[in-house]
């Protein structure tokens, strides 16, 4: 199983979301994270992350689709 979890606007997310990555990887999740360069930062090196997709693009946080 894979869980994917994107996040690219907010820093401190990244280190809120940290017991969930534990717990998912428990649970024998595969953990793809999809973020921008400070959260690449905060997770580079969690043993419970299995891979980082970089989010190169720069969108405003405050613009909607």
């Amino acid at each position: 199983m894979k869980c994917l979890i994107s996040r690219v606007g907010a820093f401190g997310d990244m280190l809120i979301i940290t017991p969930v990555l534990k717990r998912l990887k428990e649970l024998g999740y595969e953990i793809v994270v999809h973020t921008g360069q400070r959260g690449i930062q905060i997770l580079k090196y969690n043993p419970n992350v299995d891979r980082i997709i970089e989010h190169r693009d720069r969108v405003p946080i405050h613009v909607c689709v």
